[in-house]
């Protein structure tokens, strides 16, 4: 189960990361804004970690992991607000709880695969998992090029 969360869970950040640059200049935006939206993305990731591993261990790895997804899809909304709106104060709270959002489950998912199973074969256990989030990740980034290239509106 843990390793369909990852895959999952990989497949549908790595849609949206992929075509997010594509998708801002699509709806108006510079090529600069675009790109500087990803990289601030990227370096919020950082304190996403690391504010999840706090929560993972503080609130528990159930609540940790729901308030990640609780503001990723916030993102997802504020995100298509930006399409629809063009304010880049918008793409940028966008991209801060796209960072937060994407980032803040994994600590939790980790520690709760040691809570589950401990002894030797951890590790070989959160390498499968790792490697679910990764084939999700490119069948994601596959999948949402295919998306776009058959004209689905986003």
């Amino acid at each position: 189960m843990l390793v369909l969360l990852a895959t999952l869970f990989g497949a549908g950040y790595m849609m949206v990361n992929v075509q997010l640059v594509a998708y801002l200049e699509d709806k108006g935006y510079s090529s600069i804004l675009a790109a500087s939206a990803v990289g601030l993305q990227g370096f919020v990731q950082i304190f996403g970690r690391l504010l999840g591993g706090g929560l993972s261990d503080s609130i528990g790895r159930e609540k940790a992991v729901t308030l990640g997804a609780g503001i990723f899809i916030l993102f997802l909304a504020l995100l298509y607000a930006s399409g629809l709106v063009a304010n880049p104060w918008l793409v940028y709270a966008a991209v801060i709880l796209f960072g937060l959002g994407g980032a803040m489950p994994m600590p939790a998912l980790m520690a709760a695969t040691g809570d589950i199973f401990q002894g030797k074969h951890l590790g070989a256990i959160i390498g499968v998992m790792m490697m679910g989030g990764f084939v999700g990740g490119a069948v994601g980034a596959w999948l949402g090029a295919l998306l776009v290239e058959a004209g689905l509106p986003p």
